[in-house]
């Protein structure tokens, strides 16, 4: 059986990229992906298009993660991931991001592949425009 998505990931998901814009992390895509391999979900931060060479280090994500409330119980080792700027999923996940955030609230992507990577299920971050 599938691992599920929850409303409580969703909702600590959204207060951790509050918690990460506070902390001057220029967010430019946020995703729940589902790693189907491992069972489980993984959320996936990549930084604005505009952030070049920008990257979180460990040390203040995990500090976001303890600012959030109830971030130590979801978020588990290796289930949150700040990508580099310039890495292809980060570039991936922007246009996804753009693609799917014509209006509306954050939602569930379809199953699909996109520029040859298979996505088995992912919940998208809408997150405000800043270009």
């Amino acid at each position: 059986m599938k691992a599920d998505l929850n409303e409580k990931m969703i909702s600590a998901g959204a207060q951790l990229l509050k918690q990460l814009g506070r902390a001057g992390f220029p967010v430019g895509a946020a995703v729940w992906l589902y790693d189907g391999d491992a069972d489980r979900w993984r959320l996936v931060v990549a930084p604005h298009s505009r952030a070049q060479g920008f990257s979180v280090p460990g040390a203040r994500l995990e500090e976001a993660i303890r600012s959030t409330p109830g971030g130590a119980r979801i978020f588990t080792p290796g289930n949150v991931r700040a990508l580099q700027d310039r890495s292809a999923l980060a570039r991936l996940l922007r246009r996804i991001v753009k693609t799917e955030s014509d209006g509306g609230e954050a939602s569930r992507a379809p199953e699909g592949a996109i520029d040859g990577r298979y996505l088995e299920d992912a919940f998208i971050y809408r997150l405000p425009r800043n270009e």
